[in-house]
């Protein structure tokens, strides 16, 4: 179980590519942090254009992609929950903006 749980979040966009379509969320709560929704609001749009933009490919299965963390680290990447259709986690993705 990891140390940072998403208890809270809040729906970005539904986004589509050629093979899968996901809700993307962001957490506004976890068991170490608490963010506001103007916070939330203001990396929005950042947010939505790192996913969409990225090389990196989320798992085929993935139906919520919760960004748990928000830009950070020495390669500004942001920290992705992906969870199935069933809820279940799938796996914590590292994405990283292009350049």
């Amino acid at each position: 179980m990891t140390l940072n749980r998403i208890v809270e979040k809040m729906v970005l966009a539904t986004l589509q590519n050629v093979s899968q379509r996901f809700t993307l969320e962001a957490a506004t709560k976890t068991q170490a942090f608490k963010r506001t929704e103007e916070r939330v609001n203001a990396a929005k749009s950042r947010i939505i254009d790192i996913v969409q933009n990225s090389d990196d490919t989320l798992p085929l299965n993935t139906a919520r992609a919760v960004v748990r963390e928000f830009e950070h680290g020495a390669d500004n990447h942001i920290s992705v929950v992906c969870i199935d259709n069933y809820g279940k986690y799938i796996m914590t993705k590292h994405i990283v903006p292009k350049k």
